[in-house]
């Protein structure tokens, strides 16, 4: 049976403490911290700066239902990566390159254990 919603936003959203964490926000918290260890001084791979943003976006798309700020705050965070999308150089620079990998793991991992709880069958008791 599904509750309904308050109206009201949180920060975190709105969620249920008994359903397991969310795989896939685990799984791209788990590939943008593996990020951190890649040289800041090679090109930033387009294919993963391309699924940071497809997948903040997506995680976004289902905070607004859960009505989390923090949710809606990650495609805006993930914008980031349209600097190496268009051949920048923002993440040759060791503490920006580390800094911004952690602050998306975090993000992503964070959805994953709140408001992305219960947004798929496979996750539910």
């Amino acid at each position: 049976m599904v509750s309904k919603r308050p109206l009201i936003w949180t920060f975190l959203g709105t969620y249920s403490k008994e359903i397991k964490p969310n795989l896939m926000g685990q799984i791209f918290a788990v590939l943008v911290a593996a990020q951190t260890f890649s040289n800041p001084a090679e090109k930033y791979p387009w294919l993963m700066a391309l699924l940071i943003i497809a997948g903040a976006f997506y995680v976004g798309w289902l905070a607004l239902a859960a009505k989390s700020v923090l949710g809606v705050l990650i495609p805006v965070v993930s914008l980031i990566w349209v600097n190496p999308l268009l051949g920048g150089d923002l993440f040759a620079s060791v503490p920006v390159f580390f800094f911004t990998q952690a602050v998306m793991a975090l993000l992503f991992g964070t959805a994953a254990y709140t408001f992305l709880r219960g947004t798929s069958s496979a996750g539910k008791k």
